[in-house]
C-alpha cells in the first residue's frame, strides 16, 4: 500500500468504523472516504479536529515525518496550565459531584476510569491549543513585519515609477534639444 495522505488516514482510524469517525468530526461518511482514498484534501479544520480526537501529529498525517502519534509525556508549558486551569477545576467539581450521586460503587469506578481518561484527552487539547496558540502569535508577528516592509516597497515602487517617467519625459526634451544645437 503507497504511503499517502489517505493510507495513513486508515491507519490511524483503525478499528474505529468510517460513519462513527466522520459523526465525531461532523463530516459526511463519503467525505471522509474521499479523504481516505486521496481523492479530496481536507480542510484545516478538519486536520485539526482528526489530529486533537485520534492524538496524532499532524506532520506524520500530512507527511509521514516524525512522530506518529502525540506523546503521553508532553509536558503542557505554564501558559497552558493557566488556561486550561479552570476547566480542570470545573472537571473535579463535576466529577465530585457526580460520585456523591453515584448509587453503587461500581458506577463510580466506571466513573472514575472515564474521567481520567476525559482529563488526559482534555491534557492533549490543551497542549494542542497552546502550541496553536503560540504559532498563531509567531505568525501574526511575522505578518505586521511583511505588511511593513510590504508598505515600505510599495512606497519604494512608487517612488522608482515617478523617478521612471520624469526621466522619460526628460529625455525627448533633451532630444530635441541635441536636434537643434546641430
Amino acid at each position: 500500500m503507497p504511503d499517502t495522505f489517505g493510507s495513513r488516514l486508515r491507519q490511524v482510524r483503525g478499528g474505529i468504523s468510517r460513519a462513527k469517525l466522520a459523526e465525531m468530526l461532523h463530516v459526511p461518511t463519503n467525505t471522509l472516504g474521499n479523504y481516505e482514498r486521496d481523492r479530496n484534501e481536507p480542510s484545516f479544520a478538519f486536520l485539526e479536529a482528526f489530529c486533537t480526537i485520534l492524538s496524532v501529529h499532524a506532520d506524520w498525517l500530512l507527511f509521514g515525518t516524525g512522530p506518529k502519534l502525540l506523546e503521553e509525556s508532553d509536558e503542557l508549558a505554564p501558559d497552558a496550565m493557566q488556561i486550561i486551569a479552570p476547566m480542570l477545576e470545573a472537571d473535579a467539581t463535576s466529577q465530585e459531584e457526580d460520585m456523591n450521586d453515584s448509587d453503587a460503587d461500581e458506577d463510580a469506578d466506571t466513573e472514575e476510569v472515564d474521567v481520567a481518561e476525559l482529563r488526559q484527552q482534555l491534557n492533549h487539547l490543551a497542549a494542542h491549543c497552546y502550541k496553536l496558540l503560540k504559532q498563531k502569535e509567531k505568525l501574526t508577528q511575522e505578518n505586521a513585519i511583511l505588511v511593513q516592509e510590504n508598505e515600505q516597497l510599495t512606497k519604494t515602487n512608487f517612488q522608482l515609477r515617478t523617478q521612471l517617467k520624469a526621466q522619460q519625459t526628460n529625455l525627448p526634451m533633451v532630444r530635441s534639444e541635441t536636434k537643434t544645437e546641430k
